[in-house]
């Protein structure tokens, strides 16, 4: 991401990249396991600190993996993370998705998980990540979709909360449904083949990164980008603001509680 024309909209601290540091490659890319061969050359595109390539490392050894994300400060913990697990086949590069600095047909395997959604330019970025995978590679995308999402018992501060958020992320050129549109946009990008498939992320769950999504939620709605839009334009106050951290940190404590978010995956091949 160009960090003039795409700010991270949901914004970074110490607490953001600890989480980011839980997500593993069995929750976020099983549509792409089988698919996986030891030796295989591949691309992590805003990878952030770094986990899910480390994943990738230890399946393909000795393949090699490059994780690129715009963020330095995430690539730091993502090298030191990689040093002290012994993880030799990787490396890890500070690069645009819109403009990566690689040649053409470099990599067997390009993936990329939740960074569409963030960018402005999101036909941009799948024309780059087709021009770096190789003939007969595949391009494996994972995003979001809170157009199909389920939340339980019904909670009208919550609803309140995630539809504003969604509001700013939208006046920041986000979109937060995407996932429906992937198939369309890789098909229009011109890959052989696109096999589209779903998988749903539980808020309470049991894993470790899950289990600290509603606190995260929660903190976004103090140095966000999308909450200062959501101040400045005055569409809630800083008390209301505070009932929605309220309950997003009380919603997993809810007898019952039941948080279902879509997830929609891409394996388009080239």
């Amino acid at each position: 991401m160009n960090d003039k024309k795409n700010i991270y909209p949901v914004g970074y601290s110490d607490h953001v990249v600890d989480l980011f540091s839980k997500r593993t490659l069995e929750t976020t890319a099983a549509f792409l396991l089988p698919y996986l061969k030891k030796g295989m050359f591949l691309l992590d595109c805003g990878c952030g600190p770094g986990s899910i390539s480390m994943g990738f490392a230890e399946k393909l050894y000795p393949g090699q993996v490059i994780g690129v994300d715009l963020y330095v400060f995430q690539l730091e913990r993502a090298r030191k993370l990689a040093k002290k697990k012994n993880i030799v086949n990787i490396e890890f590069r500070e690069a645009d998705v819109l403009s990566l600095p690689f040649a053409d047909a470099a990599f067997d395997i390009v993936y990329a998980n939740a960074l569409l959604c963030h960018l402005k330019e999101p036909m941009q970025a799948i024309d780059e990540l087709k021009r770096v995978v190789k003939s007969g590679g595949i391009v494996a995308v994972r995003e979001m979709d809170w157009g199909a999402s389920i939340i339980y018992p019904e909670n009208a501060t919550l609803h309140e909360a995630v539809t504003l958020r969604e509001k700013a992320l939208n006046y920041l050129g986000c979109d937060y449904r995407i996932g429906r549109k992937l198939r369309k946009l890789f098909m229009d990008a011109g890959f052989k083949r696109v096999d589209a498939s779903a998988s749903c992320e539980v808020i309470p769950g049991t894993d470790d990164y899950s289990q600290g999504v509603p606190e995260y939620m929660a903190r976004q709605w103090e140095t966000a980008p999308f909450a200062k839009v959501v101040l400045e334009k005055q569409w809630a106050s800083p008390d209301r603001i505070k009932a929605y951290q309220e309950a997003l940190r009380h919603f997993p404590n809810v007898p019952g509680a039941f948080r279902c978010t879509t997830w929609c995956q891409i394996l388009a091949f080239a």
